[in-house]
């Protein structure tokens, strides 16, 4: 049988509810995909210290502790690092067990007490401490070959994080991304949804990799800069469509000229990215020429914005608030089915 699948939020909601409750949960992935991220931000929403341990750069003294000599014939194991915290913390913290399947079997093996009886050398560690496990797939070329039937039994819950396009273009509009890589994004979803692992020196896209490249965009802020830096980043058939994309985007009127005219008429793709301008710029001042052009959209378009600015502005606690709108309520008339935002 398959893991369950669930998207982000999902995922999160699901992983949350068993972490408080101190049960551990395995959260499978492919590389790049947010699993580090979900835990981090349940940590963070529980006001718990959060603590990523690499079991594939764990030694057995890691766990076990160092062997000291307490009589002619007795020894007593003395925990360090990491350990010493685990017995002695007294503030909440997430142990996140990451990239589970890299670990060495004798590492799997020792992880396995601890995991579910919460004890190392028959003394158990402190209650402040709970645990959750990320890993890839055997299939992820992310090193190791499987993780081990008891360490797996160890877990009350083994779910799949798989991508969510309204999800991650949300979360990529959240945390400011270049424009026009959202847009493009949003138009070319297989570079969000479809992980292809290869064997070969060169990019494979996911969720981490669009991230660098963002990063990069910001870093060099150089446009004749931008093909070499997208080729390094995100491969040659990404660099090649991008390209084409900013091209097409050169021609384009600025944003104040296209909602005087009330123009609609561009392309599915650069709807998109003037939709993403409109959310990063829109003000009290403007805010009724915006989304009055919006409105002037195919539903579909205007879903695409109202979903997207409701979560951004919401997350962000601003004062635009678009739901107290007439133009959004005339949306939600006309579009009972996208109540939901």
């Amino acid at each position: 049988m398959e893991s369950l699948k669930f998207s982000f939020q999902t995922a999160k909601s699901y992983c949350k509810k068993l972490i408080e409750n101190k049960l551990p949960v395995l959260l499978i992935g492919s590389p790049g995909i947010g699993k580090s991220t979900l835990f981090r931000e349940i940590a963070e929403e529980l006001n718990f210290d959060f603590f990523p341990l690499h079991l594939v750069y764990t030694d057995f003294v890691d766990i076990k502790g160092l062997p000291l000599k307490t009589g002619e014939k007795s020894a007593e194991f003395i925990p360090i690092g990491i350990m010493e915290k685990l017995y002695n913390a007294e503030k909440p913290i997430l142990i996140l067990l990451d990239d589970l399947i890299q670990a060495a079997n004798a590492i799997q093996s020792l992880a396995m007490p601890l995991i579910l009886d919460r004890q190392i050398n028959g003394k158990k560690i402190s209650e402040n401490v709970y645990f959750a496990a990320a890993s890839n797939k055997p299939s992820h070329f992310a090193g190791g070959s499987a993780i081990l039937e008891p360490v797996k039994s160890r877990f009350f819950g083994i779910v799949e994080l798989i991508p969510n396009i309204t999800e991650t273009i949300n979360f990529f509009i959240e945390k400011e991304f270049d424009s026009r890589l959202i847009a493009f994004l949003q138009y070319n979803p297989q570079y969000i949804t479809e992980f292809e692992p290869s064997k070969e020196l060169k990019p494979s896209n996911n969720n981490r990799v669009h991230e660098f490249f963002d990063k990069q965009i910001k870093l060099f802020n150089d446009e004749q800069m931008l093909d070499i830096i997208t080729l390094a980043c995100e491969g040659e058939k990404f660099a090649l469509e991008f390209s084409a994309f900013r091209q097409r985007l050169e021609k384009l009127p600025v944003l104040s000229e296209i909602l005087e005219n009330g123009n609609t008429n561009f392309d599915i793709d650069i709807i998109y990215f003037i939709c993403i301008s409109l959310i990063k710029k829109i003000k009290e001042d403007n805010k009724d020429l915006i989304l009055n052009w919006i409105l002037n959209l195919n539903p579909e378009f205007q879903a695409f914005f109202f979903s997207a600015i409701i979560e951004k502005y919401e997350k962000d606690n601003s004062n635009i608030n678009v739901k107290n709108t007439k133009q959004y309520s005339s949306f939600i008339v006309k579009n009972q089915e996208f109540e939901k935002f």
